[in-house]
Parts: structure tokens; C-alpha cells; sequence
């Protein structure tokens, strides 16, 4: 099979890994960017020069899948108990732990290596190897309780989330990642959301496959109840639901019978539905990986798939960021952040002047602004905004952004808020700390209907540019 560029280079940095004495080794790669594929290469070179090899995988639907793949490289694969002599063997971490024997290897692939705490389980599977080379695989570094994996000895990042979707661009929608199109409340909520169902009919998404992750089952009853009252066939799947009935209701999904599957982590990594066109995020989530693993779910390509929805009901993507943006992965410490994190500050809603601290007045003369108290938590129904986001915007386009905030606001009312609400959505959307004058006294005077000079950026009245220079 022929790699892609960004494989190669993995590839040559594993072996040049391994050449510098270096065992324990973690792919980061996004879902969708052929981790099996790229690892299978290297479970062929490694069969060819006399080496057995393990594949670990946490669901036994993944075993028949990865199964699969390695034979299309001409690979002798054993598992399940069949073909045991066989140099390439296929097991779960499960079957592993219960039976309490595992066959002998020289390389490991872990796959979803973020399970491998120092504290967990899995990890002692690791231990049965001590002088084996172990290439873990993963798209989020990270454990449930956001710290790194300090098991491993060299992380190798294979490629950012937004370098799929130039490869999905690149290919006619065949490879890579399907572009993702973010609907979020204005702010992140404290209250209960709305249901997943009002969602989807408010967007009209009723027609389209998709997966609902909710907070616990109770509520995921509740949304099926509900999704079903709007006349969108939708199916409930726990941790307790059966092997059978579970492999029939995602039959039925794939077959479009069921529009909705609702679940309680169930669906959150090691599954592959590129049918997928809507993911509802109608929990809170606990950390960076677990938006990504959910949101990764609906960003595989299918015949006619020219995007997925991703709509976040909670507002959970303001403070950690867009599934698509990129990430900075470390093995030690926080295992994924951004390169610009999120930095909350005061800020007056009334005239955007940054508050102290803990303060809940605006000291700006003039304004006097005063934070209303909490309210009881509530139901909420508010409007989801569309979020594109894109690396690299200029400030021409980062202007024009703020100026559209700024014309929403006052179109629905708000007009005295209008500049600090642009503020607030301006720090959120691009990550930064607050939104530099230059770029608010531009969009403010676009959405006065004045021009301004997009080389020396300033208002035409202060321009001396030629005139050809000047945009409205």
C-alpha cells in the first residue's frame, strides 16, 4: 500500500527511535489518518526479519477489522484461539487480562494506548514483555485525569486534525477527514441543556445519522423518549446492553432504519461508523481527549459525506477548544493542550473595560456595571451559533469576523453590548486573551457602514494609501 507523506515521515522516526536504543514508543495520530495501516507496514517489516508480533485492541469488534488489514499486507494472523503458530496474533486487552497468558512477541502494538496508565490494569500486559519494542497508537495522549503517559519514551506526532482535511480535500472526499461544522450556544452553559431532540429538529438535521452522547443513562432514556416523540426512530445503548442486541442496533443504524443512536460512553473510541453525519454533545466533557474521541466518531468519509455536524449543547467547546484545531501532545504532565490556551478574564459586558480579578463591578468611569447574581439552574434553550473555524486567520478576516459579531448583536437587540459581546466571542473563537484594539476600532467602523484601508489599517479619513488600496 502507498503511505501518505505524513506516514512515511512516522515511519522513519519510529525506526529512528528504535536505532537510538529508545523501546517504548507513541504514535499521535487523529482518527482517520490510518493508524492500523501505517502500523500493519511495520508489522510486515518486522515479520520479515523473523520478528513475532502482538496487536493489542480494547473492543473485540476491532480484532475482526484489524484482522482484516493485515492480511491485505500477506500477513499469517491468528486470534481468537485460531492460528496460534501464526507470526502475527490479535487479541484484546481483555482477553489478555482474563486468561492470564499472552503469546510471545518481540514487537507490541497497543492501540488506544491512552489506557495505558502507570496505575491501570494494561499496563502489567506490557510488563509480560520487558525486553520487547512496543509502538503504542493513539489520537489523545492523554488519561482520564488529563495527565500524560510517562510509560512511554518518545511521542511522535503524525499529523494535525486540520492536515487530514486538506487530505480529504486533496482526495475527492476518499481519505482524511471530513470537515467539521461546529453549532455551540453563545456561552458555555451552567444549566441543564436543552434535549438532543429539539436540537435536531430546530436544525433540521431529523433526516441525517446520528450519534447522541448523553451524561448518564437516565438521561439517555429520557432523550430517546424524546427523539421518539418527534417522530426520529432513535435506539439506547449502555455498557449493559447485550452483545447481540447491541450488534443489531448498530446493524440497524447502518442500515438507516435508526436515525439515532443514544449512548453513555459507549461509542466514545474503537468504533467506526463513517455513516455518521451529526454528533450531539449533550454532557459535559471531562477533558480535551474525551470531545475529541466523540466528536472523531463523526469525522470519517462516506460516499456523499461533505461534512458533519458537531453540535455542542453545553457550550463544552469554549473552554476546550474546536475537535479540529490544533494540539500540543506531551508524554509527561498535561497530556494534550493547545498552543494557545484558553485565559479567562473579567471582562464588563457593558463596555468590554476588563474588571478586576474577583471583582464584580466595572471600575471604568462612567459605567458602573455590576454582575448580576447567579441564577438557579435552569432548562436552557438558547440559539446555537455556527463556529468555522480555520487556522491562520488574517486580521483582515479576524476584522470582518468581529464586524458580523458586532452587526448580530445589535440586529437582535443588544445593541450596547454589541462591542463586548464581539469581545467575548473573539476570545473564545480564536483562543487569545482579549481582542487587540486595532481590531475592534476596524470592526467597529465596518459595522458603522465606513470604510477602511486594508494596507495601512486605518479608516479611509486617516488613510494616505492610494485609493485602489481602500476596501469598504
Amino acid at each position: 500500500m502507498n503511505l501518505h507523506p505524513y506516514q512515511r515521515t512516522a515511519r522513519a522516526k519510529v525506526a529512528d527511535c528504535i536505532r537510538a536504543g529508545k523501546r517504548r514508543i507513541l504514535l499521535c495520530s487523529p482518527t482517520g489518518s490510518g493508524k492500523t495501516v501505517m502500523l500493519g507496514t511495520m508489522t510486515r517489516d518486522a515479520v520479515g526479519r523473523g520478528k513475532r508480533c502482538l496487536w493489542l485492541v480494547n473492543r473485540r469488534e476491532i480484532v475482526t477489522q484489524t484482522v482484516a488489514t493485515l492480511q491485505r499486507f500477506g500477513l499469517e494472523v491468528g486470534h481468537n484461539g485460531r492460528s496460534l503458530t501464526a507470526p502475527v496474533q490479535v487479541m484484546t486487552y481483555q482477553a489478555a487480562l482474563a486468561s492470564g497468558t499472552v503469546p510471545p512477541a518481540d514487537v507490541i502494538f497497543p492501540d488506544e494506548a491512552h489506557h495505558l496508565a502507570g496505575r491501570g490494569e494494561w499496563i502489567n500486559i506490557l510488563r509480560a514483555y520487558p525486553e520487547g519494542t512496543v509502538v503504542g497508537a493513539t489520537a489523545t495522549p492523554e488519561r482520564g485525569d488529563g495527565s500524560g503517559l510517562d510509560f512511554f519514551e518518545e511521542l511522535i506526532t503524525v499529523a494535525q486534525p486540520m492536515d487530514l482535511v486538506d487530505l480529504w480535500h486533496q482526495s475527492g472526499g476518499r481519505m482524511g477527514l471530513v470537515p467539521c461544522v461546529l453549532e455551540r450556544p453563545s456561552r458555555e452553559l451552567d444549566g441543564l441543556a436543552r434535549t438532543p431532540a429539539k436540537a435536531t429538529v430546530m436544525h433540521k438535521l431529523r433526516d441525517h445519522q446520528q450519534v447522541c452522547f448523553a451524561p448518564h443513562v437516565l438521561a439517555a432514556e429520557q432523550y430517546v423518549a424524546q427523539f421518539r416523540g418527534c417522530g426520529i426512530a432513535a435506539e439506547l445503548v449502555t455498557g449493559e446492553t447485550d452483545k447481540d442486541e447491541r450488534d443489531a442496533i448498530v446493524a440497524r443504524f447502518k442500515a438507516r432504519q435508526t436515525r439515532v443512536l443514544v449512548n453513555c460512553q459507549v461509542f466514545t473510541e474503537g468504533t467506526d461508523l463513517p455513516e455518521v453525519e451529526v454528533i450531539t454533545l449533550a454532557g459535559k466533557c471531562g477533558t480535551i481527549g474525551s470531545m475529541i474521541q466523540k466528536t472523531g466518531r463523526g469525522a470519517r468519509p462516506a460516499p456523499d459525506k461533505s461534512r458533519f455536524v458537531v453540535l455542542d449543547l453545553f457550550g463544552v467547546t469554549w473552554s476546550l477548544g474546536h475537535p479540529f484545531e490544533d494540539r500540543v501532545y506531551s508524554l509527561t504532565g498535561k497530556g494534550i493542550s493547545s498552543p494557545k490556551p484558553m485565559v479567562r478574564i473579567n471582562v464588563c459586558k457593558r463596555c468590554g473595560h476588563e474588571m478586576p480579578e474577583d471583582g464584580n463591578t466595572c471600575t471604568r468611569e462612567g459605567c458602573g456595571w455590576t454582575r448580576p447574581a447567579p441564577e438557579v439552574p435552569k432548562e436552557l434553550n438558547e440559539k446555537l451559533e455556527r463556529w468555522e473555524w480555520r487556522r491562520g486567520q488574517n486580521t483582515d478576516e479576524r476584522v470582518s469576523r468581529v464586524a458580523a459579531w458586532i452587526r448580530q448583536a445589535r440586529h437582535e437587540g443588544r445593541a450596547e453590548k454589541a462591542v463586548a459581546i464581539a469581545i467575548y466571542k473573539y476570545m473564545g473563537y480564536f483562543r487569545e486573551k482579549t481582542c487587540p484594539r486595532e481590531i475592534i476600532s476596524h470592526a467597529v467602523a465596518i459595522a458603522n457602514g465606513k470604510a477602511w484601508c486594508a494596507t495601512c489599517q486605518h479608516s479611509v479619513g486617516h488613510c494616505r494609501c492610494p485609493k485602489d488600496a481602500i476596501s469598504a
